[in-house]
């Protein structure tokens, strides 16, 4: 962010997955492409995301110019989660989600009175 972006006493709201996030279909993702199968599909490519703590979040804000104002309050809510929710045998943490992905398609006739089992 470009520290002429805000302005003074301005906050702004960033989401991030934190380090471990996805890690377990990422570890399979990463088996797959590099089976023979696969690997063709994947020449060069580069997983363009980074999943980093509060450390390195911490540090790049202060670069930055800003202040962390709520870190603080997802380490508690992690912390209260796994008093409830308590790790697993290797030490990781299970949060259950879940996911919706939609498939739409603009009606020819532009008539969107009719629904298809929605």
């Amino acid at each position: 962010m470009h520290k002429c972006s805000l302005k003074n006493d301005g906050k702004v709201l960033m989401q991030f997955g934190g380090r471990g996030n996805a890690a377990a279909i990422l570890e399979v993702v990463d088996g797959l492409i590099s089976e023979v199968k696969w690997s063709g599909y994947f020449e060069g490519f580069r997983f363009p995301y980074g999943f980093f703590g509060p450390d390195e979040y911490r540090t790049w804000l202060e670069r930055a110019g800003l202040s962390a104002l709520r870190m603080d309050f997802i380490c508690e809510v992690v912390d209260r989660y796994i008093r409830v929710h308590p790790l697993d045998d290797e030490g990781n943490v299970h949060v259950g989600m879940v996911r919706l992905e939609v498939e739409a398609e603009k009606n020819d006739h532009g008539n969107t009175s009719q629904t298809t089992g929605l």
